[in-house]
């Protein structure tokens, strides 16, 4: 009979019971045995009697978004140092006339990194791209996701939840900017949450600018006018947080990353008039990145009539009415306030209401700026001043859930 070795019967009996107690650890659950973990997605974005437009540029405040590819983050924790852990292309499914804008849609996922502890909390943060799909569902990653260098620019082992942001990409200019959508969204969620298809809520990370002008003058001082543009008051920016911030009432939701490298960095929305037929109204926008509002004497976009070479031969600030309700301000009379900008018009003392903060107003993500509207263009042969109407609820006619 053969010897037994008793000591290496212990440490074998040893090893089975480690290997039993992690496979019934709940942080180490064999594939097999786990749970269904799943979210819910929903994109909501065009009432059932609208009319999709283009999206060449900014097709305006109606209520159609295109995107036609989705990432998933997944960072390890919820802190800004939290890593990146999982990224993964959702195939989003529902990409069939997103170029040219479409309305809801819904759709479930299962992401491929499973959650394995049932209460550490982990950082869901998705982002919707408007790339180009052909009728094969081929893809040319283009617009947002060229203009951001995304989905790569957030890494696996890498970036944390704090560094994942939107950045314009070398090469990348205004132009690229101003045609290109980007949706992001995200939830803390836990194992026991994925259990419960919970949704998470995308929403534009961009603003929307808007104008629409009619009887343009052909000359002013002299001087042939080639093209309108809207300005900010300092070069726009190039950055902005996928992750939203939020700091109470402290307007943070931006990053100060001015356009340094073009001259003409602060324009926002551009548009030429060279074929302009007088009667007619002329309108163009842009998706912009979201920035802190002007302070002191300044105004937060004003706009300027220019030359060919783009020499501003005459501007007038952009004040703001509020939100789509009537504004109610101080009453402040021209000599007060026009100083030769030609922000309020008609006779002199002729009071008109105006308020400070309408000067000074956020550029703020998923918010539409509407200087005159498609009913009530901005008349540029009277002396009215201009105004910008903002939408705070382009939030609800532009969602998209996951």
């Amino acid at each position: 009979m053969k010897n037994i070795d008793v000591k290496n019967v212990w440490m074998a009996l040893c090893g089975c019971l480690i290997v039993l107690s992690a496979c019934s650890d709940s942080g180490n659950v064999p594939e097999e045995e786990m749970e269904e973990q799943t979210l819910s997605f929903h994109v909501q974005a065009l009432d059932k009697d609208e009319v999709s437009i283009g999206r060449t540029v900014l097709p305006g405040r109606n209520p159609i978004q295109h995107v036609t590819y989705v990432q998933l983050y997944i960072f390890d924790g919820t802190e800004n140092d939290a890593v990146c852990v999982a990224s993964e292309n959702v195939f989003w499914q529902h990409w069939r006339g997103a170029n040219d804008g479409i309305s809801s849609r819904d759709q479930k996922y299962s992401p491929l990194y499973k959650l394995t502890d049932w209460d550490k909390k982990y950082t869901f943060l998705a982002i919707g791209l408007d790339v180009t799909r052909n009728s094969e569902n081929i893809e040319t990653m283009d617009n947002s996701a060229a203009t951001y260098n995304l989905p790569q620019y957030v890494e696996v082992g890498a970036t944390t939840l704090g560094d994942a942001i939107a950045k314009l990409a070398s090469g990348k200019t205004k132009e690229d900017i101003f045609k290109s959508e980007l949706f992001a969204g995200f939830k803390v969620l836990t194992r026991a949450d994925l259990a419960t298809t919970p949704r998470i809520d995308l929403y534009r990370r961009v603003a929307g600018v808007m104008g629409y002008f009619k009887n343009v003058p052909a000359q002013v001082g002299g001087k042939t006018v080639a093209k309108l543009q809207v300005r900010l008051y300092t070069k726009q920016n190039t950055q902005v947080p996928l992750k939203k911030i939020e700091n109470g009432s402290v307007f943070s939701d931006y990053i100060t990353s001015p356009l340094i490298t073009d001259e003409l960095g602060d324009v926002l929305v551009e548009i030429p008039v060279e074929d302009y037929v007088p009667g007619e109204t002329l309108s163009k926008g842009s998706y912009v990145l979201p920035a802190v509002s002007a302070k002191g004497g300044e105004t937060t976009m004003i706009l300027v009539l220019a030359d060919a070479a783009g020499n501003e031969l005459t501007r007038k600030k952009i004040i703001c009415v509020s939100t789509e309700g009537p504004f109610v301000g101080k009453m402040v009379s021209r000599g007060e306030t026009d100083e030769g900008t030609g922000i309020i018009g008609g006779k002199d003392n002729e009071e008109v209401e105006v308020d400070e903060a309408a000067y000074h107003y956020h550029i703020i993500a998923n918010h539409f700026y509407g200087i005159g509207s498609e009913e009530t263009p901005i008349d540029l042969s009277n002396t009215s001043y201009v105004v910008v109407t903002i939408n705070p609820n382009w939030d609800e006619n532009h969602q998209m859930g996951l």
